[in-house]
């Protein structure tokens, strides 16, 4: 190393003038200190020594001449350009993918008004504390190669070409390399300021990111399965956004500013996507709905034979899926086997998945269905002869297709014919019950009957009525053949209660509990009370049968 004397030499050779302090302090700061008080110190007394003798020098030529001497910045400015160096850290720096946080302590160096120097060429230069100056085209450097943004989430990549280890980070922010740059990940929402500081180089940059919510609303879905033909129901809660709906190929009812439903959804699996915009930020919600199959059946029944309520119904299926079966909303059972029904329409409801259901109808007949009935004609001349005509249906159709239906007429409970119609004269006067039986085999038989009145009245009153709207006897009819001037019947149950009343012969019973509900299958009773023109009472009592099928 040189000596410091030659040193000084060598730097003040070219001075007019005395040196200014800041000049030494300058050159002196370039060179460590030896060890040793008088080896430490020599330079410094040299050097004082030195300064001493040119001041004497310098008074003695200002004191000495009529015009002082003027000094330029050159000298000055050549000296400080000569002596800049680039400030270095002290510290250990850490590897370049090490991940900062907030815990580390570098400081962001504070730049004092009173550390800028402007040299001949206008250019600011930064001193440190050590007086070293550094070039101001190195301060404005940035290394964040975006500008301060706003993010929708907490995570943003970046480009960045410095290094990573000489970033400050606030709380909650997390960088790590990434192709681009960097990743920039953040563990809640709101503003943060990254500052890069380069202590070496005195120059820093920063970046602000504005991290906002972009899962601002709650969305429930009524259920990831449903069934078929069920309504899907969405409700958002938590949230003033604004639905956007994308392209959909179902139909959309907004019940509410929160709730939609969703309707007609295919069988299968249905993706439902749409965009909530709120505060300038976009949440997408995605949900796939899976509407379950409906499971495969078939149904076969056995029809009602002879109305002897013996019908069945029997659901097939091999659907693990099947947990029920119920008729008519009355019987459940999980096997689908359902026996002894009367023909007619059921309602069918399969359970399956617990929660779903499919629904269904169907009919059973009735085979073999006899419905005795005929009409008494009585005879204009003769009022004692009578003739009866025989309407008996079988299965909805006249008696005359089927050739093994039998006939018995019975006049008081004696056998009178076994033709199809029956012709009969009354030789003296009394009631009379006339029937009808109908067989298509020992246990497949019914029955119809009328009572007579033979007398100057003639009371013809039925003891059956089928009022199931095939147009024939679906009414309960009383007959007088002859003028009344008082008539009046009551029609009760089996409580006693009245449920059919009327004054007018010729207005008949449908088969109504006062006009309004059907009256059940069964037996009722009638009380008739009258006079006719000539002052004989009429006073009958009486069961009834009703029969709709």
């Amino acid at each position: 190393m040189e000596k410091f004397d030659e040193i000084l030499k060598s730097k003040l050779e070219n001075f007019q003038e005395t040196p200014s302090e800041e000049v030494f302090l300058k050159i002196k700061a370039q060179y460590p200190k030896p060890k040793g008080f008088l080896k430490t110190y020599k330079y410094h007394i040299t050097a004082g020594l030195a300064i001493i003798a040119l001041s004497l020098a310098t008074i003695y030529i200002v004191n000495n001449q009529t015009k002082p001497i003027e000094t330029t910045n050159q000298t000055t400015n050549t000296i400080i350009e000569e002596n800049k160096q680039i400030i270095t850290n002290q510290n250990n720096i850490n590897s370049e993918n090490q991940i900062l946080n907030n815990s580390q302590n570098n400081q962001i160096p504070i730049i004092k008004q009173n550390d800028l120097v402007i040299n001949e060429n206008k250019l600011i230069s930064v001193v440190n504390e050590n007086k070293n100056v550094v070039n101001e085209k190195t301060i404005s450097q940035k290394v964040f190669k975006t500008n301060d943004t706003v993010i929708c989430g907490k995570s943003i990549e970046i480009p960045f070409g410095a290094k990573t280890n000489l970033l400050q980070l606030p709380k909650d922010i997390i960088v790590s390399k990434s192709d681009l740059g960097i990743n920039i990940n953040s563990q809640n929402f709101g503003k943060y300021t990254i500052y890069y500081n380069d202590i070496s180089n005195v120059f820093r940059d920063s970046i602000t990111i504005n991290f906002k919510n972009n899962d601002f609303a709650k969305v429930d879905f009524s259920n990831e399965n449903i069934c078929p033909n069920e309504d899907l129901i969405i409700n958002i809660k938590n949230s003033n956004s604004k639905l956007v709906w994308g392209d959909t190929n179902f139909k959309v009812l907004k019940k509410s500013s929160s709730t939609y439903i969703i309707k007609n959804l295919k069988s299968g699996e249905n993706l439902i996507s749409f965009n909530l915009e709120e505060n300038g930020c976009t949440q997408q919600i995605s949900q796939t709905i899976n509407v379950l199959k409906s499971p495969k059946y078939k149904i076969q029944t056995e029809s009602e034979v002879c109305s002897k309520a013996n019908g069945k119904l029997l659901i097939l299926s091999d659907d693990k899926n099947i947990n029920s079966f119920t008729l008519n909303n009355e019987i459940t059972n999980s096997t689908g086997r359902f026996t002894n029904l009367n023909a007619g329409i059921y309602f069918v409801k399969i359970g399956f998945a617990n929660s779903c259901y499919i629904a269904d109808t169907v009919f059973i007949s009735d085979s073999l269905n006899i419905s005795p009935y005929f009409v008494s004609d009585r005879d204009l001349v003769n009022k004692n002869k009578y003739q009866f005509i025989n309407y008996t249906r079988i299965d909805d159709s006249g008696f005359e297709r089927n050739n093994q239906v039998n006939f018995i007429w019975k006049t008081n409970d004696e056998e009178k014919s076994e033709l199809d119609n029956f012709s009969y004269e009354f030789v003296k006067g009394g009631t009379y019950k006339i029937e009808l039986f109908a067989s298509l085999s020992e246990t497949c038989q019914k029955s119809y009957s009328e009572t007579i009145e033979i007398s100057e009245t003639n009371l013809r009153i039925p003891n059956i009525f089928t009022p199931n709207g095939d147009g024939l006897n679906d009414e309960f009819v009383v007959c007088y053949d002859g003028e009344l001037v008082k008539f009046k019947i009551d029609i009760t149950n089996k409580n006693g209660e009245v449920i059919f009343q009327s004054t007018d012969i010729n207005k008949s019973w449908d088969g109504k509990i006062n006009g309004n509900d059907h009256a059940a299958d069964g037996v009722y009773y009638y009380n008739i009370n009258g006079e006719d023109n000539f002052g004989n009472k009429i006073e009958r009592r009486g069961a009834l049968r009703l029969a709709r099928h």
